[in-house]
């Protein structure tokens, strides 16, 4: 079994609709009767799409992190692709390197206080998490500095934090 990460985007032409639970749970179902198993789902909410897809303005944006044999990704990518409701998906294999929280990835670009002043706007509840499975910085990166290109990132994401 290999542990692997599945985002799907579920139609959402009234944005009241509830449509997007009943195909969490049957993609939960599916990955189970293949003998997989769902650890995590990540509903990332109702969003505006950038452009139309199959006459759609809104999709209900959905990440799973499960794991599941390699030959049965087939069947759930038949599955994903065949389903009307599902307007994208997109199945990743993940690495032991890719298996960290959200906040995680900013440490590795940008330093503590500038994490943690991201994290606040992000994720509030999930500071306390992020500071005790965060990695400590080696001796050789305590002194660099965020380079121009950084910046621009993480000015960028507290952007989208913050609209």
């Amino acid at each position: 079994m290999h542990e692997y990460e599945l985002m799907f985007i579920v139609a959402q032409k009234d944005i009241r609709e509830k449509t997007h639970e009943a195909i969490i749970e049957d993609v939960r179902k599916l990955v189970e009767s293949m003998e997989g198993r769902v650890t995590r789902v990540r509903p990332w909410g109702l969003r505006q799409l950038a452009y139309e897809i199959k006459g759609n303005d809104y999709g209900y944006y959905v990440i799973m992190q499960l794991f599941l044999d390699a030959k049965q990704t087939v069947k759930l990518d038949d599955y994903l692709q065949k389903h009307e409701q599902v307007l994208r998906h997109l199945l990743l294999a993940l690495t032991s390197d890719d298996t960290g929280t959200d906040v995680d990835v900013l440490t590795t670009v940008f330093d503590d206080e500038e994490v943690e002043k991201v994290a606040k706007k992000i994720a509030p509840d999930r500071i306390e998490e992020a500071a005790e499975v965060a990695p400590s910085v080696p001796d050789e990166q305590e002194n660099s500095t965020v380079s121009d290109d950084d910046s621009a990132v993480l000015d960028q994401a507290t952007k989208d934090a913050e609209g």
